[in-house]
C-alpha cells in the first residue's frame, strides 16, 4: 500500500515540476488535478520504456520512481515552485455549501462504485460486481498480468499470441505497476479507477467554470444587438450540473421503467428499489445510449486516462485564449500527441474537434460578413449575432495555434502505424445503430430533451464567442459518428458521442439555468427537466446497489493458487493452449499468453484470423497429427486441461495429449502439460 501511495505522490511532484518548467498557473484545485494527470502520464511512460531495458520488477519500479522524485524535488526547489498545499486548504474552506455537498456526494459515489466492482469473496474468490465488469475487465486484467508477470515488452497481445498489442494499454499498465508494488489485483484496479475518475470530475468542472463565465460584451461588440440580460450563474455550480447530467444520461428509458413498475403490482416495491433490467441499453426498445457512469467510466478502462487528458488539453487551449501564452499550447499539443497509448477514441475525438473548430471559424467569418450587410434587417441581424460569434480572432491570430497543432500532428504521424487496425476500414453507416427506426425518434428516445435544451442554452446564454465557436464545433462529434463507423463493432461509436454529450452538457446546464430564472414555474420546470435527463441513469446505477444479485464470480481461490504455480514453472514468454474464453486464469492471473481468448474481443478489436484460430484451438484438443502440427505452428509451450477446456471442447483427447507431452502440474481436475 505504501508503494502505491508513492506512485501517486511522485506523479504529483512530477506534474508540478512540469507546470513549473512551462511556467503555467492554475487555480489550486486545477493545479493538483493537472499535476496528477501530467505526472501519471509521464510516470507510466518512463516506467513503460524502462521495461525494454530492465526487468519489470519492484526494484526497477522503485529505481524509476526514485529518479523521478529526486529530479522533480531538485527542480521544484531550484525554481522555488510552491506546492500550494496551503492555498488548496484555503480554497476548500471558501467553497460554497452546495459545491461541498456535491463534491462529497461524488467522492462517495465513485468510491462505492469502484469499491464494489472487483473484490474478494468470503472464501477468497475474486468477484465482479456486475455483468459489465465481468465481461470487460478480464481482457484488461490479462493485459495487466502480462505486463506484471509476463515481461511483455514490446507488448504482444496476451490473448492472441504472436501479434503486437495495438489496444491503448496505459491504464492497464498503471494497474500492473500497482500490482507489482504490493496492491492485490482488485485494489490495483479499484484505486486508479477512483483517483482518475475524481481527477476527471475536477478537470471537467474546471473547464465548465471557464467556459460558462458570463460574457460581458457590450452591444457595440455584438454588432449592435442587445442580448437579454440574465442574472449571471455561478459557473462552478453549472459545471457540477453538467457533470451530473453527463454521469446519469440515459434518454427516456425511465418511462419504460415506470410502465413496468406500475403494471406489476406484485413487484411494485421490489422493482422500484431494484429495477429488473437495464433501461438505457434495451435494443428491443431502440435504447442504446448506455449510462455513462455505469457503462463507460466503470468498465471501459482506457477512459480513465482519456477523459482527464482530453479535458486538460481543452483547458490548456482555453487558457491560451485568455492569456496568449504559447506554453499552454505546447504542453497541450504534447499531451494530445501521446493520447493513442492511453485512449484512442479520446484522441480521435480531440482531432475531430480541433479540425471542426477551424471549419466552424471559417463558416462563422462568412456569416459575420453577411451579418454586417444585413444589419438593417433586425430579425436576421439578431439571429446571426446569436448563432455565430462576430468578434472572432483575425486569421493571423490562428498562427499561434501551430504551437499546439505541430507537436500534436508530429506525434500522431509517428504513432499512427502502431495503432492501425489491420482488418477494418471506415464505412458509411447512417444513424449509428438506429436500424430502421426514424432518425429523430431514435435520438429523442436516447437523449430525451437534451438537444432542444442545448440549443436553448446556446441561444439564451450570454456566452463568449469562443465558447459558442467550441459548442458549434462539438456537433461534429455527433454528426460524424452518425455517418461513419470507425470500428468493426459499430456500437463503439458511443465513445465519440460521449464527448459530444460531455461538451453539450455545459450548454444544457445554461439552458436549465435560463428556465430557472423564469420564476416559480420556471424553477419547477427546470427541476422536472433535470430529472427527466438523469432519472434513467440514476435507475441504472441504482441497480448496482443490489450487489448480491448483480455479482458474478470470476476466479476461485484454487484457480488463483494454480496461476501462481504456473508463473513459477513457466517462462514469462511462454505460450499456452487454453479454452477460448474471456476469463481464463492463464492469461488473467498467471500473466502468460494464450493463442486465443474470447473471439468476440478479437473481432471487435479488428483482429484478422480469429475464426481460424478458434477452429484450430478445437482441433489441437482433439489430438492426432493435425493437433501435433498445429502445436508447432502456434509455438505452443504448454497445454492447459481443466474443466474449462473440457467444456470448450467436448471431444478433448487427453490421452493423446498425455502421451505426447510432459505432465508438469497436476492439481486434481486441472493439469498442465509441457510440449516437448
Amino acid at each position: 500500500m505504501i508503494g502505491a501511495f508513492f506512485v501517486f505522490f511522485i506523479s504529483l511532484l512530477v506534474g508540478r515540476a512540469v507546470l513549473g518548467l512551462f511556467r503555467l498557473e492554475f487555480s489550486p484545485f486545477l493545479d493538483y488535478f493537472a499535476s496528477l494527470t501530467i505526472g501519471l502520464v509521464l510516470l507510466c511512460t518512463f516506467l513503460f520504456f524502462s521495461g525494454y531495458i530492465f526487468p519489470f520488477v519492484p526494484l526497477t519500479i522503485w529505481g524509476v520512481l526514485g529518479g523521478l522524485m529526486v529530479g522533480s524535488v531538485l527542480f521544484l526547489v531550484r525554481l522555488r515552485v510552491p506546492l500550494r498545499f496551503i492555498s488548496l486548504i484555503r480554497k476548500i474552506r471558501q467553497i460554497g455549501k452546495i459545491e461541498k455537498i456535491s463534491s462529497i456526494f461524488l467522492v462517495i459515489l465513485v468510491v462505492w462504485l469502484f469499491g464494489r466492482s472487483l473484490f474478494f469473496g468470503a472464501s477468497g474468490q475474486i468477484i465482479a460486481g456486475d455483468r459489465l465488469v465481468w465481461g470487460d475487465w478480464p481482457v484488461h486484467i490479462a493485459i495487466t498480468a502480462n505486463f506484471a508477470w509476463g515481461q511483455n515488452f514490446p507488448p504482444q497481445h496476451p490473448t492472441f499470441a504472436g501479434i503486437p498489442l495495438t489496444y491503448p494499454f496505459m491504464s492497464d499498465f498503471l494497474s500492473a505497476v500497482l500490482w507489482r508494488m504490493g496492491l492485490n489485483l482488485p485494489l490495483s484496479y479499484v484505486v486508479p479507477g477512483i483517483i482518475l475518475s475524481l481527477v476527471f470530475f475536477g478537470l471537467y468542472v474546471g473547464v465548465g467554470k471557464m467556459l460558462l463565465t458570463w460574457n460581458k460584451a457590450s452591444p457595440a461588440q455584438t454588432g449592435g444587438v442587445q442580448f437579454e440580460t440574465l442574472h449571471a450563474p455561478p459557473p462552478a455550480f453549472l459545471g457540477l450540473i453538467a457533470l451530473l447530467l453527463s454521469l446519469f444520461w440515459g434518454g427516456i428509458g425511465f418511462v419504460y421503467w415506470l410502465q413496468e413498475v406500475s403494471t406489476n403490482e406484485a413487484h411494485l416495491v421490489e422493482w422500484l428499489l431494484t429495477p429488473p433490467r437495464e433501461y438505457s441499453f434495451w435494443s428491443e426498445k431502440g435504447l442504446w445510449f448506455f449510462t455513462f457512469l455505469y457503462s463507460e467510466l466503470l468498465p471501459q478502462r482506457a477512459f480513465l486516462f482519456g477523459l482527464p487528458m482530453f479535458f486538460l488539453c481543452l483547458l490548456l487551449v482555453y487558457l491560451d485564449w485568455q492569456n496568449r501564452k504559447k506554453a499552454y499550447l505546447l504542453l497541450a499539443g504534447l499531451l494530445a500527441g501521446v493520447m493513442p497509448f492511453f485512449h484512442t477514441h479520446s484522441f480521435m475525438a480531440l482531432w475531430i474537434l480541433v479540425g471542426s473548430v477551424g471549419i466552424v471559424w471559417i463558416v462563422a467569418r462568412v456569416f459575420s460578413q453577411l451579418h454586417s450587410k444585413l444589419f438593417r434587417f433586425r430579425f436576421l441581424s439578431r439571429v446571426l449575432a446569436t448563432a455565430f460569434p462576430l468578434r472572432l480572432p483575425p486569421a493571423k491570430a490562428f498562427t499561434i495555434y501551430l504551437w499546439f497543432i505541430v507537436p500534436f500532428t508530429l506525434l500522431t504521424l509517428i504513432q499512427l502505424p502502431l495503432f492501425r487496425s489491420s482488418s477494418h476500414l471506415l464505412k458509411f453507416n447512417f444513424g449509428w445503430v438506429k436500424g430502421s427506426e426514424n432518425f429523430f425518434i431514435f435520438w429523442f428516445k436516447n437523449t430525451g430533451l437534451f438537444i432542444p435544451l442545448w440549443w436553448l442554452g446556446f441561444w439564451k446564454g450570454n456566452l463568449s464567442g469562443k465558447v459558442k465557436l467550441l459548442g458549434l464545433a462539438s456537433w461534429s462529434l455527433f454528426i460524424i459518428p452518425n455517418l461513419i463507423q470507425f470500428a468493426a463493432w459499430g456500437y463503439d461509436n458511443l465513445k465519440l458521442f460521449t464527448y459530444w454529450y460531455l461538451l453539450g452538457a455545459f450548454f444544457v446546464a445554461v439552458g436549465l439555468w435560463w428556465i430557472w430564472q423564469r420564476g416559480f414555474i420556471g424553477r419547477l420546470l427546470s427541476i422536472i427537466l433535470f430529472v427527466t435527463l438523469t432519472l434513467t441513469g440514476i435507475v441504472e446505477v441504482g441497480r448496482l446497489i443490489d450487489t448480491q444479485h448483480r455479482q458474478i464470480g470470476l476466479w476461485s481461490r484454487e484457480e488463483q493458487q494454480i496461476a501462481t504455480k504456473i508463473r513459477d514453472l513457466s517462462a514469462p514468454d511462454s505460450i499456452f493452449l487454453t479454452a477460448a474464453i474471456h476469463d481464463h486464469p492463464i492469461a488473467t492471473l498467471a500473466g502468460r499468453k494464450t493463442i486465443l481468448g474470447f473471439p468476440g474481443n478479437a473481432w471487435s478489436w479488428g483482429i484478422d484470423g480469429w475464426y481460424e484460430r478458434e477452429q484450430d484451438a478445437h482441433a489441437m484438443y482433439k489430438g492426432g497429427e493435425v493437433a501435433r502440427s498445429l502445436w508447432k505452428k502456434y509455438a505452443i509451450d504448454y497445454i492447459m486441461v481443466s474443466d474449462r477446456e473440457r467444456y470448450f471442447e467436448k471431444n478433448l483427447n487427453e490421452t493423446f495429449i498425455k502421451q505426447n507431452t510432459q505432465l508438469v502440474l497436476d492439481e486434481g481436475t486441472t493439469k498442465v502439460y509441457k510440449v516437448n
